[in-house]
């Protein structure tokens, strides 16, 4: 699924670049096609960075040709209370 792609390029790409420059990143939890990452010491611009390498993912995981709208988004929050659904 492309969702399952995404993931492994998420775990195998985009998490250690980011664990090799001292972050704490951690995947939390998947739930159909949310994937929720705990993060800390990430700074504005490093996260617009993350976004964009997240977004990269997911889209470069549909197969060629693949016809049906693609759409990503993401929310930071301090906590899972806070986060807008």
């Amino acid at each position: 699924s492309i969702m399952k792609i995404a993931m492994a390029t998420a775990w195998f790409e985009i998490l250690p670049y980011w664990v090799a420059r001292g972050k704490f990143i951690v995947p939390t939890l998947q739930v159909h096609d949310s994937l929720m990452l705990r993060l800390r010491g990430f700074d504005q611009g490093e996260l617009v960075e993350l976004d964009a390498q997240m977004r990269a993912a997911m889209f470069s995981a549909a197969p060629s040709g693949f016809r049906v709208p693609l759409d990503a988004g993401n929310g930071v929050a301090a906590n899972w209370g806070e986060m807008v659904h």
